[in-house]
């Protein structure tokens, strides 16, 4: 659903009929998800939120 359709729905009965009978059609379809970038480049895209971890057998030399 475009955010221009949800914004021309102005009461909450609405929106929760609307967003039920989009889901029940999208679920009916049985596609599966498009997803638009690898795991690895969602790591270097996002490495404050997904840090990667250091191995445990790993010592640090000082």
């Amino acid at each position: 659903m475009s955010d221009e359709y949800i914004g021309r729905i102005y009461h909450a009965a609405t929106l929760h009929s609307e967003v039920a009978a989009w889901q029940q059609r999208r679920n009916e379809t049985n596609r599966p998800i498009d997803w638009q970038f690898t795991t690895d480049d969602a790591r270097i895209k996002l490495r404050q939120l997904y840090p990667v971890e250091l191995e445990s057998d790993l010592q640090i030399q000082s």
